[in-house]
């Protein structure tokens, strides 16, 4: 079980506390943040996060490959999990918006981000 996060934020319950996930919910928040998170941007985990950032500077015609290979390295540590499709949209502000959809076991789901 993990806390739950919006927006970067712990989510507070109105009773007083932090709200927590458990699941598919915290399984999907852990990808995100593996994906969305600069590799070696935590110091004491170099190793978390995904190279996503760099993904601008890559020729539009590499990018798939070099999306792939970057998420399959922030995605190491989780057995079981597949990426069945990976769509990229240029927002032409210099941003790329990431459509993920990953199954694991036997459902799927989608991860959305920008890089």
């Amino acid at each position: 079980m993990e806390l739950r996060l919006s927006d970067g934020k712990y989510t507070a319950l109105s009773r007083g506390g932090l709200e927590s996930v458990s699941g598919s919910e915290e399984l999907k928040q852990r990808i995100e943040m593996k994906i969305s998170a600069r590799r070696g941007g935590f110091m004491l985990m170099p190793e978390f996060g995904s190279r996503l950032y760099l993904l601008p500077a890559v020729k539009p015609m590499q990018r798939k490959a070099a999306a792939e290979q970057y998420i399959a390295e922030a995605l190491a540590g989780e057995d079981g999990l597949s990426i069945e499709d990976a769509e990229f949209l240029d927002m032409g502000d210099g941003r790329i918006k990431l459509n993920l959809r990953l199954r694991k076991g036997g459902g799927s789901f989608s991860v959305n981000t920008y890089v």
